[in-house]
């Protein structure tokens, strides 16, 4: 979750408010592919299970893949989560909201708390203040562009 952006815009009241919807979801969409190019990746990598904080799997989990598949990498274990996670953006833009979906294998999304078992998604999905940081002021920068666009000069805030 990004969080909230604050901007000083320009434009006429009756023009931003049929534009801004608009421009709010095309900004969040913004951040969303930024996200997907930037930072996803990172998640499959070996730093990214120090760098997100992953629950540590067993020994025996790691021994395993290591023997059978020959690496060491976090969410990994055949690389079909990792490729179906790469394969596609499906983004699913409302109004104030945009929502990336990931189509992953079902064990991803097969979590019990009180497992024992790592939250699969949660760690994928877990975002670092930086990150946040990159994402909103890229979206931020779209929206003030975007913004810039419209007509009918006037200093309103939201």
């Amino acid at each position: 979750m990004i969080g909230q952006i604050t901007l000083t815009l320009q434009g006429g009241p009756r023009v931003l408010k049929r534009a801004m919807s608009r421009i709010i979801r095309d900004s969040l969409e913004v951040a969303a592919i930024y996200w997907y190019d930037k930072f996803l990746a990172k998640h499959f990598r070996r730093e990214g299970f120090q760098r997100y904080h992953y629950k540590p799997r067993t020994k025996k989990y790691v021994k395993r893949k290591m023997r059978k598949y020959g690496h060491a990498d976090p969410l990994v274990f055949t690389g079909e989560s990792r490729q179906r996670a790469q394969q596609f953006i499906d983004l699913r833009p409302v109004a104030r909201r945009v929502t990336h979906v990931l189509h992953l294998p079902k064990h991803f999304y097969q979590y019990h708390v009180g497992s024992g078992a790592p939250d699969k998604v949660a760690e994928l999905t877990r975002l670092l203040p930086r990150e946040v940081r990159a994402c909103a002021k890229k979206s931020a920068a779209h929206m003030s562009t975007e913004i810039s666009k419209v007509s009918d000069q006037e200093v309103i805030r939201i």
